[in-house]
């Protein structure tokens, strides 16, 4: 008589959860007054996210699923120089994602990738000698992470992360008040999250 195998932890349902994050936020960019000047400005912090999604168990052990998060905290990072404007803030929130993932079971072991788009709130304050001056607008920006899930028993599960966001630059023409136009690049954060989700 062939050999019986006991079935794998089904990873198929909807899930629920909160995560702890620990980020590294860099940006830089250049103003441009004749010659240009360049900036950079990083920071570190941390944020608190909301997360939802749903796993299909597709083979014995390929899971693939959806996750939407919500970070509920803002982050960014400042820097102040010399030149006319002296001082550049960088502010991103309302930040809410939507990744697919793709995960190898290993009974209740989940190890994934995911891929996504971001989208935030960015602002960008500038201020010195020149009249101060807040402007924001809404960024997207492509959103890669490996994980690994761990489930405990039938609902609950724990999970560490580490998640990379890059967004395209951002232009932002001279006003009439005099204010410097300001161009900000290579706007990025890298996240290490660890969380817990209710599995129904």
């Amino acid at each position: 008589m062939p050999a019986t195998h006991a079935a794998a932890q089904d990873w198929s349902g909807a899930y629920v959860g909160i995560a702890a994050s620990s980020i590294q936020y860099e940006a830089e960019g250049f103003v441009t007054p004749i010659p240009a000047v360049t900036w950079y400005g990083e920071n570190s912090t941390g944020v608190g996210t909301l997360f939802v999604g749903y796993d299909w168990q597709v083979g014995p052990r390929e899971v693939v699923g959806v996750e939407f998060d919500y970070s509920f905290s803002l982050f960014g990072s400042g820097r102040t120089d010399t030149f006319a404007i002296q001082a550049i803030n960088e502010e991103l929130s309302n930040v809410a994602s939507a990744r697919v993932r793709f995960g190898y079971a290993f009974d209740n072991i989940l190890p994934y990738v995911s891929v996504g788009l971001t989208s935030a709130d960015y602002e960008l304050s500038t201020g010195g000698v020149l009249t101060p001056t807040s402007r924001t607008r809404n960024v997207v920006g492509t959103t890669v992470g490996v994980g690994i899930d761990y489930l405990i028993g039938e609902a609950h599960q724990l999970r560490v992360e580490l998640l990379h966001t890059q967004f395209d630059d951002q232009q932002f023409p001279q006003l009439p008040v005099g204010i410097t136009a300001v161009t900000s690049t290579g706007i990025n954060y890298s996240e290490l999250r660890v969380g817990y989700a209710y599995r129904f």
